[in-house]
């Protein structure tokens, strides 16, 4: 028995490294994108006297409107009209569906929580392009943002735009790490129900269950 959970666990091993090498291998294949990162500051302009919480919760709640709004076809033109010397349209698609597509891909735009702060992060696999995208993302928000969510709002730039210093995507490290669990547990599951090659071997999940 401890021969064959050796054996087991080798196997675990040789077919996790395995599937890691190949997931590693297959992330080098895709476009390494860096990541450019920034925030701005929502301020909602509420009459006089209101409690700072709920302050904070209607800027949290705009900030939510706005991270949808994002990625939606308007704000995309507004954004390419703004980068349209610095980042060529066909980089985004032939079409609108591939455009769309790859807006949504090249931006990530949330709420940091219990907080009036916007993150807005832009990829590209040229890092002063993707500081370009974010940088044009924020001015649209600065300057046209009011227009999606009304004139008593205010929205500041509030940090630099900052390069991630290696590419972000994919996240190799992650992947390998998966493709390892991936195969190990695969090889764990095979091993815990297959059937019994011999008649004087243990019977099957259950017995294994036991030993353990």
């Amino acid at each position: 028995y401890i021969v064959h959970v050796a054996r087991s666990w080798k196997t675990m091993m040789l077919v996790g490294l395995l599937v890691a090498a190949m997931s590693g291998a297959l992330s080098l294949l895709l476009p390494l994108q860096y990541r450019a990162e920034t925030q701005v500051f929502i301020l909602s302009r509420t009459p006089a006297g209101v409690d700072p919480f709920t302050l904070v919760k209607t800027a949290e709640r705009i900030g939510s409107n706005l991270s949808y709004i994002v990625y939606t076809s308007s704000f995309f033109e507004r954004v390419l009209t703004l980068t349209q010397s610095q980042i060529a349209r066909e980089y985004f698609g032939a079409n609108d569906r591939e455009q769309r597509k790859m807006w949504r891909n090249s931006i990530d735009v949330g709420v940091v929580p219990g907080t009036g702060f916007l993150r807005v992060a832009a990829f590209h696999t040229d890092p002063r392009q993707a500081a370009i995208l974010a940088e044009a993302v924020v001015t649209t928000l600065v300057d046209r943002g009011w227009e999606y969510v009304g004139g008593e709002v205010q929205i500041k730039s509030v940090d630099n735009v900052v390069i991630s210093r290696f590419p972000v995507r994919p996240n190799i490290l992650m992947n390998v790490l998966m493709g390892f669990l991936i195969g190990a547990f695969g090889v764990a599951i095979f091993e815990l129900f297959r059937a019994p090659r011999h008649p004087h071997e243990s019977g099957g999940a259950m017995d294994w269950l036991r030993h353990v």
